[in-house]
Formats: structure tokens, sequence, C-alpha cells
């Protein structure tokens, strides 16, 4: 009796040992564990976890899977600097999503391709890639792309790649702070060297980097300041070395390496537990098969179970999701009949100022005293919409009728300027860019850069009002 308990004891560990290997051999679940790794920093375990999740992956018909996993670790690649296997991973990624109907997916994956193509350095199929992308929010997200392959043509039209950037501006699509260096290069290439100063001056409180260094040496360059183009040359060397010689693409690649020499010790693993596993049901099956059968249809029922759970969970996800985006809707709707109908009232108020600027436009077609009277009219109006106490006034109307916007802003931000609260204020009540340019005395573009810069300065704070400020200046 004690000589079949042993049996029993010894077969149900070696059962309990497959079933681990089981849900470690499992892609999603390797996937899962990668992005966790992903997400907490450790980029060495996650890049070991996603292709030991796309080895497992590759046995299945579970393209979207493989689409996926390919998909975060040509984002890792790039990350890296790696853009060859970059280039491997994302059309690998779009040939798994398009055997599915995900379109989105499919346009993520465009996009990803076209990213990695530029960054190889194989510009010829980037444009007709990009312009089959249907997605409309996709395809906006292209624009700084398209800016940036335009610069890197052997003849750039830099007009053409400055609209792509104002157009991303427009947009308001994300771009980073190589991207605004960019588009001040191409200003200056361009000629319109007072909107790129413009842009410089508000980049300044931006967190240096070796790529805003590279770039400030070729504006430096182009405009023939060698003094200057020598200093930032020199900056952007040393930053350059302060970042040390080992580059993350070196440790990805090892890892590679180091993961290769586990798959094939894991294998030599499971071919010794499968011989033992075997050959315990062979001396034991006539006498544990009743065990065998309990235990299978017990493990059974707890999957399917925990199947069950997971998906009766999901679905509650699923409807509180919706019911949140419902009713964020409803509000955001509210809110704008409620802009709308602040937009009527003040800018009666700046008609005049608006109609001035017909003025301007023509100003060659008029006689001095009627540009004369025009300008005492135009300064009488500025002078009048920024005095301090009718500036308090609006806010206060603006405050009452919007939830306290304006007052929320002043607490979060204490450290603005009161120009910058004015501005602010303007955009809240929906002033476009060109009345903006007119009342503060900019150019459009400039004020197109402070209006990025302040939603930037708003949307990613860590303030409970972030809310409120993406419905009007999302």
């Amino acid at each position: 009796m004690r000589q079949i308990l042993s049996f029993a004891i010894a077969f149900l560990f070696v059962l309990s040992c497959r079933s681990q290997l089981g849900v470690d051999n499992d892609p999603a679940l390797l996937y899962a564990k990668g992005q966790e790794q992903f997400a907490g920093g450790n980029m060495e375990e996650a890049v070991v976890s996603f292709l030991s999740a796309l080895s497992q992956a590759e046995a299945s018909d579970n393209y979207k899977l493989q689409g996926q996993i390919a998909e975060v670790l040509g984002e890792m690649s790039n990350l890296a600097g790696n853009h060859v296997d970059e280039k491997v991973y994302a059309l690998r990624a779009l040939a798994c999503f398009e055997l599915g109907t995900d379109s989105l997916a499919v346009d993520i994956a465009r996009y990803n391709l076209a990213l990695a193509l530029h960054n190889t350095g194989d510009h010829s199929p980037l444009d007709s890639l990009l312009d089959k992308i249907n997605d409309w929010w996709v395809y906006r997200c292209t624009f700084p792309l398209r800016a940036d392959h335009e610069m890197m043509q052997e003849h750039p039209d830099y007009a053409k790649a400055s609209g792509w950037f104002e157009k991303a501006l427009d947009y308001g699509v994300e771009m980073n702070e190589a991207d605004y260096y960019k588009y001040a290069y191409s200003l200056v290439r361009t000629g319109r060297k007072r909107e790129a100063d413009s842009l410089l001056v508000l980049m300044k409180d931006y967190p240096e980097s070796v790529s805003s260094r590279w770039w400030k040496y070729q504006i430096s360059k182009e405009r023939g300041d060698s003094e200057a183009a020598y200093m930032e040359l020199e900056r952007y060397s040393q930053l350059r070395d302060s970042l040390g010689n080992e580059s993350l693409m070196q440790k990805l690649s090892k890892k590679q390496a180091d993961y290769l020499r586990l798959s094939m010790e894991e294998t030599r693993k499971q071919k010794s537990i499968s011989y033992l596993v075997a050959t315990i049901i062979t001396l034991l099956f006539f006498l544990l098969v009743g065990v065998f059968l309990w235990t299978w249809n017990v493990h059974r029922r707890k999957v399917m179970t925990l199947n069950d759970l997971m998906q009766t969970r999901q679905e509650k996800v699923e409807e509180m999701i919706a019911l949140a985006h419902r009713d964020t809707e409803e509000g955001r709707n509210r809110l704008e009949d409620l802009r709308r109908m602040f937009v009527r009232i003040y800018q009666e108020k700046f008609e005049e100022v608006i109609d001035l600027t017909q003025i301007k436009a023509e100003e060659k077609l008029v006689s001095q005293a009627s540009m004369q009277q025009h300008w005492m009219q135009v300064s009488r109006i500025l002078s009048e919409i920024s005095d301090p106490a009718k500036q308090k006034k609006f806010e206060a109307r603006i405050n009452k009728d919007l939830d306290n916007i304006m007052y929320k802003i002043r607490t979060d931000f204490p450290k603005l300027r009161e120009d910058d609260y004015r501005f602010l204020s303007y955009i809240i009540v929906g002033f476009d860019t060109a009345s903006l340019s007119v009342l503060f005395d900019q150019t459009p573009g400039a004020v197109r850069v402070r209006k990025t810069r302040l939603k930037s300065i708003l949307l990613n704070s860590e303030s409970e009002n972030k809310g409120l400020y993406s419905i009007f200046f999302s």
C-alpha cells in the first residue's frame, strides 16, 4: 500500500510540473508578462519574454497575437536604435495584421513600417505606404514624419517640410522637441527668420538633449554665426559622449543570444521531463487511470470556471467604459454648446479689431492720415482689452458659466504670466489664430506654437482638473 501511495504522489508531482510548463509556454501569458516588464522598465527581461511568446505563437494561427508581439519588438528595437530589426519586425507585424480584419491595426502597422523605412534610409516606398492609411487619427500622425522625410531628400523642399509641420500643429498632433527644432530649421531655410526666432524663444524652456543640440548647431551654421555654431557643436559632442559607450541595442542583442541559449536548455529539460512522464505513465497506467481521469476533470473544471470568470469581468469592464464614454460625450456636448454661446457674446467686443485686420492687409491702398487713424483705433481697443480690471471682470464671467475654469488654471499654474492667462481666456471663448495674432501682435506661427506650449503644460500636468482642460484645449 505504501508503494502504491508513493507512486501516486510521484505521478501527481510530475503532472503538476507538466501543467506549470504549459502555463509558461502560453504565448498570450508570455506576451502579458513581457508587457508588464516593459512597462516597469525591465527591458532586458521583456525582450526574452516577447521572443519566447513569438516563438510559441508561431505554432498557432493567432495572427493578431503574432502581430502584436512583432509590433512591440519593433518598438523596442526603435528605442534601442536597432533600426534593421525594427524594419524586420514592422514588416512581420503588417503581414500578420493584414491576415485579420482589424483595419485600425493595419493602419498603425503601416505607419510603424514607414517609420522603420525612414530610420533605415529606405525612403522610396514611404509616401505610397503612408497614402494607404485610411484612419484619419493615424493619418494625421504622419505629418511630422512626412516633414522629416522631406528634409532628408537629396534636394529638400523646406517650404513643403514647414507646411507639414504647420499642418501637424493645426491638427494638434503631438510633436517631440526634435520636431520643433527641425521646424525652426526649415523656417530659417525658407527665409522666415522672425518666426524661427519666436519659436526658438519658446523652446528655451525645453530640456536639452543630443538632438536639440544638433539642430541648434545646424541653425547657427545656416545663419552664418560661426561662433555660436562652434559652441553648439562642442555642447553636442559633450552631451553625446556623456551618454556612455554601451548602447541599449548592444544589450538587446546580447539578450537575444542569451535567449537562444536558454531555449536550447529548456528544450533539453522538456525532453527529459517528457521521458520521465512516459515511463511513469507506462508503469502506473492500469493502477492510476482512475486518479488521472479524476485529476484531469478537476483541472478542466477549474480552467473553465476561471475562463468564465475572466469573461464576465471583461464584459463588466467594457460596460463601465462604454458608460463612462457616453457620460463624457454628453458633458462635452453641453460645454461645447455653452462655449459657442460665449463666442457669440464675447467676440462682439472684438469685432472692431477683426474688421481692422482687413485694413491692415490693404494698408498700401489707404492714405497716411487714414493709416494713422486706423492704428489709433487699434491701440485704443488693444489698450481697453488689456486693462487688468476689465480682464478680471472678463474672467469672472467665464468662471461663473464655465465651471470656474480660469480660477482653476490660476490655482493649478500660479507661475504663468498674466499675458498667458489672458491668452488662455481668449482661447476658451473661441478666438481663432488670426484674431489672436492681431490681439497679441504676433505672427500666426508664433501663436500656434504658444497654443501648443500652453496646451502641453495644462494636459501633461497632474491636476485633477485635466479633464476639464482637455475639453477646451484638445
